[in-house]
């Protein structure tokens, strides 16, 4: 039973307890951190104020 409950969860593309977790490695690597620091910056369009 467990077998055919890992088969079906590495089908669908689900976390199987034991396994390497690809999406996991994706979300934690540095290209996923450097895009969300620009997405933030981005998103924050720091400016001066400009003095009169």
């Amino acid at each position: 039973m467990y077998a055919t409950l890992l088969h079906q969860w590495r089908e669908r593309g689900a976390a199987v307890p034991g396994s390497v977790d690809p999406e996991w490695h994706r979300l934690v690597s540095w290209q996923a951190m450097e895009a969300e620091v620009r997405r933030t910056l981005r998103s924050l369009r720091l400016q001066r104020s400009l003095p009169e």
